[in-house]
C-alpha cells in the first residue's frame, strides 16, 4: 500500500477530466454558501446547501484536523503557502487534498 503521499488521481481512479469537475465544483463553494439566501428558492436554496455539505464531510472525512485547511486550499484555490500554520508538510497536505477528492467523488 502506497503512502498518501505517493498517491495519484489515477491511483484513486479519478481521470484528469474528472479531477477538473470535482475542482470546479469546490471553487463554487463560497459562492454557493453566500446564495443560502431566504429570497432564493427553495430548490435552488436546497441544492446549494447539499453542495456545500457534500464538500465539508468530505474535507472531515479526509482528516477532521485537517479539514479546515483542505476547505481553504479547494474552495479559494488557494496553494499550501498561503493557508497559514498547516501542521503537515506541503508533500502531505497533497496527499491528504487527493483523498479529499477520492472522498467528493465517491459522495457525488
Amino acid at each position: 500500500m502506497k503512502s498518501l503521499r505517493g498517491m495519484s488521481y489515477e491511483d484513486y481512479g479519478i481521470s484528469k477530466e474528472r479531477y477538473l469537475e470535482l475542482k470546479h465544483f469546490c471553487l463554487q463553494y463560497e459562492e454557493k454558501k453566500k446564495n443560502v439566501r431566504p429570497e432564493k428558492q427553495a430548490e435552488q436554496k436546497e441544492n446549494f446547501i447539499r453542495d456545500c455539505e457534500l464538500i465539508e464531510q468530505a474535507a472531515k472525512q479526509t482528516d477532521e484536523m485537517l479539514s479546515p485547511y483542505i476547505l481553504k486550499c479547494v474552495a479559494t484555490g488557494w496553494p499550501y503557502e498561503y493557508l497559514g500554520n498547516v501542521p503537515v508538510s506541503r508533500n502531505d497536505f497533497y496527499g491528504y487534498r487527493r483523498l479529499f477528492f477520492h472522498h467528493l467523488d465517491k459522495v457525488r
